[in-house]
């Protein structure tokens, strides 16, 4: 009961993370990504009169691949959240289901109780034509 109760909970949880919209550029902010290497003169699409054009951020690139992996690693996250939530709601509806004519007790209980009378008639017979009484 307290599994069900708990199965129930996890499927109430709600829709996996939802991803934010992409952002939209502002007036001001660089248009692409510009790369920018060590020794070398800053790129002219972002410089005029030794002056920048746009606003921006510069990432050593070890960082945005740490980010990017991130990003990947929880896209993997949510793709199991969702088949997780898909599963668990396949079990809900299984346990919602009526039993087979197999599984309910009642019937266990018949079949039981004539495969024990059938033994039982089977040991009495042996037992009465095999001389013992």
């Amino acid at each position: 009961m307290i599994g069900l109760l708990l199965l129930l909970c996890t499927s109430w949880a709600g829709d996996p993370l939802v991803r934010p919209p992409a952002p939209v550029i502002r007036a001001g902010e660089c248009p692409q990504s510009i790369p920018i290497t060590q020794g070398k003169p800053l790129p002219p699409s972002i410089l005029k009169a030794e002056r920048a054009i746009c606003s921006g951020v510069v990432l050593p690139p070890s960082q945005l691949a740490y980010l990017l992996a991130t990003e990947i690693h929880r896209d993997a996250i949510e793709t199991v959240h969702v088949e997780d939530i898909r599963i668990l709601q396949a079990r809900l509806d299984e346990y919602g289901k009526p039993p087979t004519w197999v599984d309910r007790p009642a019937v266990q209980r018949t079949i039981g109780g004539v495969v024990v009378g059938a033994v039982a008639v089977g040991l009495w017979t042996v037992y009465l034509y095999a001389g013992g009484a």
